[in-house]
This record gives structure tokens, C-alpha cells and sequence, in this order.
């Protein structure tokens, strides 16, 4: 069956059987459209359609005219195209904070529809180890850690000189999001 289109859809919505209907594996799904242009099938996807109108990234990938996917949930599938980088934002770190006296960085990123595939962490160019904590999407780096990871130590006190902490974050379609702040310790 298909449905009215969703605003920003691609194709109408289609709606396979119900979806409470359990399915006991995977199966392939594919939706034929024409309206995606060339230039922005990278960043196609097909989307779960609860009905509330909440999406739910599914993936997918081109071949002709054809978007496609494996899934094992029944109910209605459209198609979408994030080209919108994920939200980054600093929780306890802001350009030029003196975080001597602090323990954590800690930041929030968000992506609203195909989520998030990868981040990445450095100061001062070198590569950090970053906790995620689903619940709140957010990133922690403890200070204590930072023997681990670096070969110079940045805690020098008698330097308190600047450094640059700097997070990448990707989300499902190859959308790119790079924030960076100077901070002191």
C-alpha cells in the first residue's frame, strides 16, 4: 500500500503489512524513485515511518533507480536524504576557558536523522580517548588520562599555556561536523 508523502520524502510512503507483525530475520527492501537527484544519492536513505511521523535511519544504497536495504521490521518506509551535519556543541568548554581547576571535557552531539557513524578527538593534534554515553549523546575525556594517550603531558602547571581540543563528528551519510576550542591547563 502506499501512502501520502511525509514532508521532505522522496517517494510517497509505503506501508508493508503492520508493524507489530514480528518478522524472524532479515529481508531485503527496495524502493524505486526517480526523484532523487544524481548528486544527492550518497546521502539518500530509507526511513522507518512511525506513526506518530517519527523516522528511523534504515541505510541503503543506490543501484540505478533503486534505493535498498535489509531490515527485519514490517510497517512504512520512505525515502529521505540527509545532507545536515550533525549538532556539536561544548558542554563545559568554550574558547579561551581556563580548565585547570576542571576534571572532564565534556560535549553533546546529536544527529536528527541517519545518527551518528564515527567521532574523533584530538589535543594539540594528538588523538584522545572520548566516553560516549548514549542516554545523554554526550562525549567525556577525563583529564587523568591524559599519560595514557600523549607524549607530552598537558597539565604542566607552570606552563598554563593554551592548547586546542578539537572533535570531528560524522554522521550516517557522510555529513561532517569539526568544532574546535582553545583552552587553557
Amino acid at each position: 500500500k502506499v501512502a501520502d508523502t511525509i514532508k521532505g520524502a522522496y517517494t510517497p510512503t509505503h506501508h508493508m503489512h503492520n508493524e507489530y507483525v514480528p518478522v524472524h530475520g532479515k529481508f531485503n527492501l527496495s524502493i524505486r524513485t526517480d526523484e532523487v537527484p544524481d548528486r544527492l544519492k550518497e546521502k539518500a536513505l530509507i526511513a522507518r515511518v512511525r506513526k506518530n511521523g517519527r523516522t528511523y535511519y534504515h541505510g541503503g544504497s543506490f543501484d540505478g533507480n533503486e534505493i535498498s536495504t535489509r531490515t527485519e521490521k514490517l510497517g512504512a518506509y520512505t525515502v529521505l536524504v540527509d545532507t545536515i551535519p550533525p549538532k556539536v556543541r561544548g558542554v563545559n568548554i568554550f574558547n579561551g576557558k581556563d580548565m585547570s581547576k576542571t576534571s572532564t571535557i565534556k560535549m553533546s552531539m546529536v544527529d536528527n536523522l541517519s545518527g551518528i557513524y564515527d567521532y574523533d578527538a584530538t589535543i594539540d593534534g594528538q588523538w584522545i580517548l572520548m566516553e560516549y554515553e548514549p542516554k545523554q549523546s554526550r562525549l567525556t575525556f577525563d583529564f587523568a588520562d591524559m599519560n595514557k594517550f600523549f607524549t607530552k603531558v598537558v597539565n604542566d602547571e607552570e606552563d598554563n599555556r593554551k592548547h586546542k581540543f578539537e572533535l570531528t563528528v560524522v554522521d550516517n551519510r557522510g555529513n561532517k561536523k569539526v568544532v574546535s576550542y582553545e583552552f587553557k591547563r
